[in-house]
This record gives structure tokens, sequence and C-alpha cells, in this order.
């Protein structure tokens, strides 16, 4: 009854609304998850609680950067950054995100339209070249001091919920500019 409706009233949008349905049905029965609606798969797996947690340690000029005058989403946005130049960098520079593409969905992969479309999603190993001038840039913005070394260190610590008292792991330099 809707559907008629719209049909009457709007053919245009009627059609939309078709075309729309049945791609997500599409994507669904290929398991392609695709916004605004996702797969049950992606929550009908079991969550496992991780042993280790991540945190990062910045060093702006020698000293600790002190990320409460950060907006966390400023901060998110440097931490995200770094980590996807180092995965590109170790992923002989080729951006994961294509590479998780061309993996897992071969047919989108080599379609046309994915390749006309490619340049606006990916980063192409030439952008690796830029990102240093780039993370300057925003360190500058979100600090307002002149960035003369800027230093990231990932420690790994194991979590110990009961006690309350993480153990360090290690620690590692992963990104530094001068």
């Amino acid at each position: 009854m809707f559907l008629s409706t719209v049909k009457k009233k709007s053919p245009g949008l009627f059609w939309c609304l078709i075309t729309f349905c049945f791609l997500q049905m599409a994507f669904t029965l290929i398991k392609l998850e695709v916004t605004p609606f996702f797969l049950f798969g992606m929550y009908s797996e079991k969550v496992t609680v991780p042993d280790t947690v991540p945190v990062y340690q910045e060093k702006l000029n020698g000293h600790l950067l002190n990320k409460k005058k950060i907006h966390r989403w400023n901060l998110d946005i440097l931490q995200v950054g770094i980590e996807n130049y180092n995965a590109q960098l170790f992923n002989n520079k080729i951006d994961i995100v294509d590479t998780r593409i061309k993996t897992k969905y071969p047919g989108i992969y080599h379609n046309p339209f994915f390749h006309s479309i490619k340049k606006y999603i990916t980063n192409d190993s030439l952008s690796l070249d830029k990102f240093g001038g780039w993370c300057k840039k925003k360190i500058h913005q979100y600090t307002g001091e002149t960035v003369r070394t800027f230093e990231v260190y990932k420690e790994i610590y194991k979590a110990d919920f009961k006690s309350g008292n993480p153990q360090l792991l290690s620690t590692e330099k992963i990104f530094h500019l001068e």
C-alpha cells in the first residue's frame, strides 16, 4: 500500500526506494556490510577481552605532550593518522584499505567503477612523503608549538584487571619527526 501510494505521487522516489531495497538485499546476500544497515554477523561473534593494552606516549620537542590541552578528537586524528601511516609503510607502501578490498572483495576491486573512485578513498605511496608535513601542521594547530622533534612510543601493558596493576611488557618507538 505504501509503495503504491509513493509510485502514484512520486515515481522517481518509488524507483529509488526499489533500487535501494534491491541493493540492500544483494549486499546482504553477498555478506557485504553497508550502512545504514549492518549484518547480524557483526554482532554474533564472541568478543574476547584482550590480555594486553597499547598506550601511546607522545614527546613534542623532548617533553611529554600534555594530552589534557588537546581535544580528544584531535589526539585521535594524530594517533589514527600515525597508525595508518605505519600500516602503509609495512604493507609495501600500499594502503591497507586497498589491500583489504583486493583480498576480501576481488570482484569489486577489479570493477572499473572502483578504480575510478579508488583515488578518493585510498592513499597512494606519494602521500607517505607528505605525511610528515601534515603531521607537523596538525601538531602546531593543536598545541600552538613549533615542532622541532616529535616522537611517538607505543607501550604494551599486560592488563591485570584483578589487581589493577598493569605490567609494562614492551616499549617501541613507532614514529618520529625532526
